[in-house]
This record gives structure tokens, C-alpha cells and sequence, in this order.
């Protein structure tokens, strides 16, 4: 996973970009972890959370993350409501594909783990 950490002097926040077909991940982390002082907390929570975990939902604000095993999916809450409907048209799901990098994506656990501690470190810097 391509990854970059950004610090706006002007505004003094911290935010991701990850590039490619997990976009995604990154639009969840900037929108669900707003980036006050309790979010370095919630962050480490998360990443426990990854460590222990083997199947389960985690649902936040705008975002969930299934958990199956070793991979992960990351989901906007307007992709789940959904997602029937795309299971029925697979032509219509390959017609939006570029616009659901936007908001789903699918991922390694190991991945988005090591995305996570680096930009708790990030942020403590």
C-alpha cells in the first residue's frame, strides 16, 4: 500500500493519502479520525482492535471495516446500503469501479497495521 503523511503548517492537521485502489483507506482514516488529542488514542485502540480480532464488523461514524481473517474491507456507509443492488448488475459494478475506490476498498490486515503505527508515529513526531 502507497502511502503519504501529510502536515498542513496553516492548519496544523495531520492527514493521509494513499494512493491507488485503496484510496479509500485513506478518505476513512481522514473523515473517522479527526485529529485532536483523543485520536492518537482511538488510532491505537484501532490497531488493538486489528491485532485481536478474526472476523467482525466495526462500524464508525460514516465507515465500517469487516474484518475476515487477513483481509479487510473498508466501506462508506452509502456503498453498504448498496450493495445488493450491485451484486445483481456486475455490469454496473464495473462501470463504477473507479468511482468506488472513492469509497470501498479492500485491503490486508498487515497492511493497513503497518499504515496505522506509522502514522501514530507520524503524529508524535
Amino acid at each position: 500500500m502507497d502511502y503519504e503523511f501529510i502536515f498542513d503548517t496553516n492548519t496544523k492537521v495531520h492527514s493521509v493519502a494513499v494512493a491507488g485502489e485503496q484510496f479509500a483507506v485513506g478518505r476513512f482514516l481522514n473523515t473517522e479520525f479527526v485529529l485532536d488529542d483523543n485520536s492518537v488514542e482511538q488510532l491505537n485502540d484501532l490497531i488493538e482492535l486489528l491485532e485481536t480480532s478474526i472476523e467482525g464488523v466495526v462500524e464508525y461514524t460514516e465507515w465500517s471495516i469487516e474484518i475476515d481473517r487477513d483481509d479487510l474491507t473498508i466501506s462508506h456507509s452509502s456503498q453498504l446500503e448498496t450493495k445488493s443492488e450491485k451484486e445483481k448488475t456486475a455490469q454496473l459494478e464495473q462501470d463504477l469501479s473507479d468511482l468506488e475506490w472513492d469509497f470501498q476498498c479492500e485491503c490486508g490486515k498487515a497492511d493497513l497495521l503497518e499504515l496505522l503505527v506509522a502514522w501514530v508515529d507520524f503524529r508524535s513526531e
